[in-house]
Formats: C-alpha cells, structure tokens, sequence
C-alpha cells in the first residue's frame, strides 16, 4: 500500500513541477510580446529567437514607424525667421520633379531650436559646434492635392522658399531664380 502512495505522491510532485514550468513558461511568454504603441509598420526587425531583452534596452530592437500625417519642415536662418509668419506662402522643389514647383503654406514657426537646450551632465558646454547650424526649423502644410501622386520617402529633402510679403518688387526674381534651382536637377543629378 505504501508502494501505491509513493507512486501517487510522485506522480503528483511530478504534475506539480511540470504546471509549475508550464506557469513559468507562459509568463515569459506573455512577457515577450511586442505590442505597437499606434498604427504603423516595423521598418527594421532586430529582434531574433532567443534574443534577451530588457525594459530600458540600451539598444532598439526595432524601428517603429508611427503611421501618422507626413511633416514637412524647412529650415530657415535666424535673420530671415523674424518675417516667416503662419499662412504665408511657400514654394517646395523636391530633386525627384526637375522643374515641379510644389505650393505649402507657413504652418508653424518653432518657439524653440535644438540650440537652446542644455543638459545637465557636469561637462563644461562648449558651443562651437552649435553656433554654425543655428537654423530655424518651420513646419509646412502643402495645398490639398498637391502631394498625392508623389511617393515621398520618409526623410526626403528639397528646397523652400517663403513669401513673406516683406519687399514684394522681389518675388517676381525669386519665383524665376527658384525655379531655375529646380531646372538644375535635369542637368544635376546624383
């Protein structure tokens, strides 16, 4: 009889242990899913079977592309920024259109550039390397429509110019000398 209690106790020492692995295993599990924190895309997967992760990783396991409006951001100099105003018109060239001249108006101006920031990390500042960009970052917002059949890629660059209505007598010139800035990609490319 003792026999029969022994293998019974055994037996349940051994479902015990392997629920108990059984529990471990579906912890991990759910603590290995990756969950999108909006509607996107992975761009970039770095993540592999049997990679081990942390909450705060040093390292991105992968490139999430937020599935969001498309931002459009000019940089202008600081001495020409003061006349940029919200609603004033813009002209867009982008390489990929020789001779395209897209039409976006002023959106926003940036109350703040990278510039002004100042981490506190006990290392004396050095500005140098700071002072030369100094430019002034404007987000744009294109004419309905005047975007749609372009495939832009993320990143892409072009060229801007704003009409801000201050000397008037020179936007004749400037429309004509930026258009031919756009003409140059024909010849220019690469």
């Amino acid at each position: 009889m003792d026999t029969a209690r022994d293998q019974r106790d055994e037996a349940r020492d051994k479902v015990q242990a392997v629920e108990a692995q059984l529990a471990i295993a579906q912890h991990n599990l759910n603590h290995s899913v990756i969950t999108a924190p909006t509607d996107g895309y992975v761009a970039q997967l770095l993540v592999r079977p049997g990679f081990m992760t942390v909450p705060l990783p040093f390292a991105p396991l992968m490139v999430f592309v937020h599935q969001e409006p498309d931002a459009f951001v000019a940089a202008f100099p600081q001495n020409v920024i003061q006349s940029v105003k919200p609603g004033a018109p813009v002209e867009v060239f982008f390489p990929f259109s020789p001779g395209h001249v897209f039409k976006a108006k002023v959106k926003q101006v940036a109350a703040v550039i990278a510039e002004g920031q100042i981490l506190a990390n006990g290392e004396l500042k050095s500005f140098t390397a700071h002072v030369p960009p100094g430019k002034v970052p404007v987000l744009l917002e294109f004419e309905a429509g005047e975007l749609d059949p372009l495939a832009l890629p993320g990143g892409a660059a072009g060229e801007a110019t704003v009409y801000t209505g201050q000397f008037p007598f020179t936007n004749i010139l400037r429309r004509i000398l930026f258009r031919m800035r756009s003409w140059e990609n024909y010849v220019f490319a690469g």
